[in-house]
C-alpha cells in the first residue's frame, strides 16, 4: 500500500492535534487501560469531526477508517 504525505489526511492531522489538546488539558493518567483507551478514542472521533466539518454529511455515512485519504487502496491505516 502506498501512503501519500500524512498532512493530506485531515482526520489524521486532527487526530494528532487532538492528542496535544487532550494530553495537556484532560488530566488523565496512564495507570489504567481506560485512560489509554480515551487517549486514543477521543482523538479518533475528533479527527473525523474535523475531516467532515462543513460537508453536510451525516456520521452514519462517514468512512470511520483513519487516514483513508492517503492510502492507495483507500482503506486507511
Amino acid at each position: 500500500v502506498f501512503v501519500e504525505p500524512f498532512a493530506r489526511a485531515r482526520d489524521a492531522v486532527g487526530h494528532e492535534f487532538t492528542h496535544g489538546v487532550h494530553n495537556e488539558r484532560a488530566g488523565t493518567n496512564w495507570r489504567n487501560c481506560e485512560s489509554a483507551a480515551l487517549n486514543e478514542g477521543i482523538p479518533d472521533v475528533f479527527g473525523k469531526f474535523i475531516e467532515y466539518w462543513g460537508t453536510g454529511s451525516r456520521p452514519d455515512n462517514w468512512n470511520w477508517g483513519l487516514a483513508h485519504a492517503i492510502t492507495s487502496d483507500n482503506q486507511g491505516l
